[in-house]
Protein backbone atom coordinates (compact mmCIF):
# COMPACT_ATOMS: atom_id res chain seq x y z
CA UNK A 1 0.00 0.00 0.00
CA UNK A 2 1.58 3.27 -1.14
CA UNK A 3 0.77 6.16 1.12
CA UNK A 4 0.97 9.73 -0.13
CA UNK A 5 2.60 11.60 2.73
CA UNK A 6 4.59 14.77 2.84
CA UNK A 7 8.32 14.18 2.39
CA UNK A 8 10.28 14.34 5.64
CA UNK A 9 12.31 17.32 6.66
CA UNK A 10 16.06 17.54 6.27
CA UNK A 11 16.36 16.36 9.88
CA UNK A 12 14.22 13.29 9.10
CA UNK A 13 16.40 12.40 6.13
CA UNK A 14 19.53 12.87 8.25
CA UNK A 15 18.12 10.63 10.99
CA UNK A 16 17.31 7.98 8.41
CA UNK A 17 20.85 8.18 7.03
CA UNK A 18 22.24 7.66 10.54
CA UNK A 19 19.97 4.64 11.01
CA UNK A 20 21.22 3.19 7.72
CA UNK A 21 24.88 3.60 8.75
CA UNK A 22 24.28 2.05 12.18
CA UNK A 23 22.12 -0.66 10.64
CA UNK A 24 24.90 -1.85 8.33
CA UNK A 25 27.68 -1.41 10.87
CA UNK A 26 25.95 -3.66 13.37
CA UNK A 27 25.96 -6.95 11.44
CA UNK A 28 29.33 -6.53 9.72
CA UNK A 29 31.73 -4.86 12.14
CA UNK A 30 32.56 -8.20 13.78
CA UNK A 31 32.52 -10.41 10.66
CA UNK A 32 36.31 -10.32 10.10
CA UNK A 33 36.95 -11.74 13.57
CA UNK A 34 33.94 -14.06 13.88
CA UNK A 35 35.61 -17.22 12.49
CA UNK A 36 38.63 -16.66 14.74
CA UNK A 37 36.35 -16.01 17.71
CA UNK A 38 34.38 -19.20 17.09
CA UNK A 39 37.46 -21.36 16.46
CA UNK A 40 39.16 -19.97 19.59
CA UNK A 41 36.37 -21.60 21.57
CA UNK A 42 37.50 -24.98 20.21
CA UNK A 43 34.37 -25.64 18.18
CA UNK A 44 34.57 -28.01 15.24
CA UNK A 45 34.87 -26.83 11.65
CA UNK A 46 31.28 -27.92 11.08
CA UNK A 47 30.06 -25.79 13.98
CA UNK A 48 31.98 -22.81 12.62
CA UNK A 49 30.31 -23.32 9.24
CA UNK A 50 26.86 -23.51 10.80
CA UNK A 51 27.46 -20.33 12.80
CA UNK A 52 28.61 -18.44 9.71
CA UNK A 53 25.89 -19.85 7.42
CA UNK A 54 22.99 -19.20 9.78
CA UNK A 55 23.03 -15.49 8.86
CA UNK A 56 22.44 -16.23 5.18
CA UNK A 57 19.84 -18.88 5.99
CA UNK A 58 17.79 -16.37 7.97
CA UNK A 59 17.87 -13.91 5.09
CA UNK A 60 16.94 -16.63 2.60
CA UNK A 61 13.93 -17.64 4.69
CA UNK A 62 12.74 -14.22 5.85
CA UNK A 63 13.61 -11.46 3.39
CA UNK A 64 10.63 -11.84 1.05
CA UNK A 65 8.07 -12.65 3.78
CA UNK A 66 9.25 -9.59 5.75
CA UNK A 67 8.73 -7.33 2.76
CA UNK A 68 5.31 -8.81 2.03
CA UNK A 69 4.24 -8.47 5.66
CA UNK A 70 5.34 -4.83 5.83
CA UNK A 71 3.45 -4.07 2.62
CA UNK A 72 0.34 -5.81 3.90
CA UNK A 73 0.44 -4.12 7.30
CA UNK A 74 1.67 -0.74 6.05
CA UNK A 75 3.89 -0.36 9.13
CA UNK A 76 7.37 -0.11 7.64
CA UNK A 77 8.81 1.99 10.43
CA UNK A 78 8.06 -0.69 13.02
CA UNK A 79 9.67 -3.38 10.90
CA UNK A 80 12.82 -1.25 10.74
CA UNK A 81 12.75 -0.73 14.51
CA UNK A 82 12.32 -4.48 15.06
CA UNK A 83 15.25 -5.07 12.71
CA UNK A 84 17.43 -2.72 14.74
CA UNK A 85 16.39 -4.44 17.98
CA UNK A 86 17.15 -7.84 16.43
CA UNK A 87 20.58 -6.52 15.46
CA UNK A 88 21.23 -5.45 19.05
CA UNK A 89 20.09 -8.85 20.34
CA UNK A 90 22.31 -10.58 17.79
CA UNK A 91 25.44 -8.62 18.67
CA UNK A 92 24.85 -9.10 22.40
CA UNK A 93 24.29 -12.82 21.91
CA UNK A 94 27.48 -13.16 19.89
CA UNK A 95 29.42 -11.45 22.66
CA UNK A 96 28.12 -13.62 25.51
CA UNK A 97 27.17 -16.95 23.87
CA UNK A 98 28.70 -19.88 25.76
CA UNK A 99 28.06 -22.57 23.12
CA UNK A 100 28.10 -22.96 19.35
CA UNK A 101 24.31 -23.32 19.28
CA UNK A 102 23.85 -19.89 20.85
CA UNK A 103 26.42 -18.36 18.51
CA UNK A 104 24.53 -19.81 15.55
CA UNK A 105 21.21 -18.61 16.96
CA UNK A 106 22.62 -15.12 17.51
CA UNK A 107 23.93 -15.04 13.96
CA UNK A 108 20.52 -16.22 12.72
CA UNK A 109 18.92 -13.31 14.59
CA UNK A 110 21.41 -11.05 12.81
CA UNK A 111 20.15 -12.43 9.52
CA UNK A 112 16.61 -11.67 10.65
CA UNK A 113 17.72 -8.10 11.29
CA UNK A 114 19.27 -7.85 7.84
CA UNK A 115 16.00 -9.08 6.34
CA UNK A 116 14.42 -5.80 7.39
CA UNK A 117 16.76 -3.92 5.04
CA UNK A 118 14.26 -4.33 2.22
CA UNK A 119 11.67 -2.53 4.32
CA UNK A 120 14.11 0.29 5.09
CA UNK A 121 14.87 0.85 1.40
CA UNK A 122 11.16 1.05 0.59
CA UNK A 123 10.62 3.42 3.51
CA UNK A 124 13.49 5.61 2.31
CA UNK A 125 12.23 5.63 -1.27
CA UNK A 126 8.93 6.94 0.08
CA UNK A 127 10.72 10.16 0.95
CA UNK A 128 10.57 11.23 -2.69
CA UNK A 129 7.00 12.44 -2.27
CA UNK A 130 6.01 11.03 -5.63
CA UNK A 131 2.53 9.62 -5.89
CA UNK A 132 3.61 6.77 -8.11
CA UNK A 133 6.96 5.35 -7.03
CA UNK A 134 6.80 1.89 -8.53
CA UNK A 135 6.23 0.35 -11.90
CA UNK A 136 8.34 2.64 -14.09
CA UNK A 137 12.07 2.59 -14.61
CA UNK A 138 14.02 5.66 -13.53
CA UNK A 139 15.05 6.55 -17.10
CA UNK A 140 11.41 7.25 -17.98
CA UNK A 141 11.33 10.14 -15.50
CA UNK A 142 14.27 12.02 -17.02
Amino acid sequence: MIQNRQPPTRTGRFQTAIVIVLFWMSPYVYVPILPVHVSARSFSSGAIGVVLASYGLAQFLLRIPTGLASDRMGQRKWFVVLGLVASLVSATGLAIAPEAFFLGFSRFVGGMAASSWVVLTVLFSGFSGLKKRCGQPAWRHS
